[in-house]
């Protein structure tokens, strides 16, 4: 049969940055999660107040898939959201 490999049923895997994602530590999903939450609010609430941590918790699942360990990650996500907040809080009362 010509085409006999197309009749093996073949699971299509996803893979990041060498790893399947199924294997992937439960902690990129929460920050993942955690991203979309932050995300997701940030267009409710308006005003840049969440959306520095949903960047902070993006930064956090991109150093899991790296493999970094959970302190790292901590330190990161509220480093990174803090650093942002503060940013965004100065510019916009320079605005006013």
């Amino acid at each position: 049969m010509p085409y006999a490999c197309l009749e093996r049923r073949v699971a299509p895997r996803l893979w990041l940055l060498g790893k399947e994602l199924a294997a992937v530590n439960p902690w990129f999903w929460a920050w993942v999660a955690l991203t979309v939450v932050f995300a997701l609010g940030e267009t409710v609430t308006g005003g840049l107040l969440i959306l520095p941590w949903a960047f902070g918790a993006g930064t956090a699942a991109v150093l899991e898939a790296l493999g970094f360990p959970i302190g790292w990650q901590w330190i990161s996500f509220l480093a990174v959201s803090s650093a942002l907040t503060i940013v965004t809080q100065r510019f916009f009362k320079s605005r006013k």
